[in-house]
């Protein structure tokens, strides 16, 4: 559930560049710059802004579809609450972020892809609940509205944690496995899928050589995809209908060499909401919930 920076860039003031440019990767944490979804930073009275966009070609989307997946708006929300750190609270290239949760509300339908071109969003996002750790800041909440044409169309939130490295190196130096390498090469981000009538359980899958998942080398199964299951899940259960809330909560990490269980279930209603757990061998991993 954490993110390492790529190679350092120079910047203004509180790591935040100026307006003109679209944020560098390593401001995100990514090493792939065909992974960058924000752009165009600048200070407002209440916080930062940014620009937000989803490309129809991303390896998310299916095949054909104009519907923006949910594990890249997640993915999104990621983003801006770890350029909110950089940007407004001159947060460290070097510390390690840790991904508590995040959610997202759309006001409206959730949008769609233009004929041509990406999804562009604005976004306007606040920093809130920012403890302070030796004098430093070690986290925070980030609150964004997201507008489109002028109008508000969705709410977010994203809750990060960060840490200097050599915390993170005690933080992790029990992972079962030191690298994702070699790990697994599964095409779906669910395996081993088996349904009832309003209940769901599978394991999870991930490919080790996908960039949007793994830009980097990790020590442990990154939280995207955890929230990709997830998604899927929701996806398979709900029959197709896209969710207009969804809330992801990570509880610890999940090691690279052990399954990871995904249960899933409605609960009455039209189009009734969608609980999802995840754990390993027994331990909690995460939750989501999705509303319809």
């Amino acid at each position: 559930m954490s993110v390492h920076p790529g190679e350092p860039t120079r910047t203004p003031s509180g790591n935040c560049p100026p307006a003109s440019l679209l944020l560098h990767r390593s401001l995100l944490h990514k090493r792939a710059s065909a992974e960058v979804l924000i752009g165009s930073p600048r200070r407002t009275d209440d916080g930062a802004a940014f620009t937000v966009e989803l490309p129809p070609t991303h390896s998310t989307v299916r095949g054909g579809s104009t519907k923006v997946p949910p594990v890249l708006m997640l993915e999104a929300v990621r983003q801006l609450g770890i350029a909110t750190a950089h940007c407004l609270l001159s947060a460290s290239l070097e510390w390690a972020f840790i991904a508590n949760g995040m959610s997202l509300h759309w006001l409206t339908e959730p949008v769609c892809f233009p004929t041509f071109g990406p999804i562009e969003l604005e976004a306007e996002v606040e920093a809130a609940d920012v403890p302070i750790r030796n004098g430093t800041p070690a986290g925070l909440t980030a609150h964004a509205s997201l507008g489109q044409g002028g109008h508000t169309v969705a709410h977010a939130e994203g809750r990060l944690t960060f840490v200097p490295p050599r915390t993170y190196r005690a933080i992790r130096h029990r992972a079962h496995l030191s690298s994702s390498r070699d790990t697994r090469t599964d095409p779906q981000p669910l395996r081993n899928v088996r349904q009832a009538p309003g209940q769901l359980t599978a394991q999870v899958g991930w490919d080790w050589r996908n960039r949007f998942y793994f830009d980097h080398d990790a020590d442990h199964v990154p939280g995207m995809v955890i929230a990709a299951a997830a998604c899927e899940a929701q996806r398979l259960l709900s029959d197709g209908p896209d969710p207009s809330t969804l809330q992801m909560e990570f509880s610890r990490y999940a090691e690279l060499d052990l399954p990871i269980d995904v249960a899933a279930c409605t609960k009455g209603g039209a189009r009734p909401p969608v609980f999802v757990t995840l754990s390993q061998a027994g331990e909690a991993i995460g939750d989501a919930t999705f509303g319809s």
